[in-house]
């Protein structure tokens, strides 16, 4: 642990900084686990948007958890994923495993989304969105607006998790299902 910090900060103060390629030194200690390397880089200000993006992408659950646990805020992720998406819905799936592997909570995305895309709600929801999370965000004049879009949209969810599990669809995941 302490080699891969006292390295970083070796070539942190010793590098030219234009030789010194920070995205990818921060994606190498991040696929290898290095959480404290990683969060020297991050409090040095290294962006860690390009790794995180990769790592989504790649479904790299531990890498995205080890940024996120290092104070990268993938939050809105959700959306941006969920965004586009929409049009081609393909590899969604393990994108959003990823992101819900790594502790990213998906309620901001369906506040952010869920009430004017119903199909969008049902995924957030079904990927572990809180109805009553989303609805914090929401303002006193859209708050009933919303609300009935999430739980009409939450019932759809339990109606198709309860059909998987009657006709014994264990092998297709719920988002699948959504998709």
């Amino acid at each position: 642990k302490d080699s891969n910090v006292d390295a970083v900060k070796f070539l942190l103060t010793n590098a030219p900084q234009k030789a010194l390629d920070t995205t990818r030194v921060l994606q190498t200690l991040a696929k290898s686990g290095h959480q404290h390397a990683v969060e020297l880089l991050l409090a040095k200000g290294v962006d860690a948007d390009e790794a995180l993006t990769q790592f989504i992408e790649e479904g790299n659950k531990a890498a995205v958890k080890l940024l996120v646990d290092a104070g990268v805020d993938a939050s809105n992720r959700f959306t941006a994923l969920v965004a586009s998406c929409r049009a081609s819905p393909e590899g969604m799936t393990a994108r959003l495993e990823t992101l819900i592997a790594a502790g990213v909570d998906p309620s901001r995305a369906l506040y952010e989304l869920g009430a004017t895309d119903i199909r969008t709600a049902k995924i957030l929801i079904a990927a572990g969105a809180k109805i009553s999370a989303a609805l914090h965000h929401a303002s006193s004049t859209e708050f009933s607006d919303i609300q009935e879009a999430l739980l009409s949209a939450s019932r759809d969810v339990a109606a198709v998790r309860a059909a998987m599990h009657h006709a014994g669809d264990d092998d297709i995941s719920l988002l699948e299902n959504l998709l």
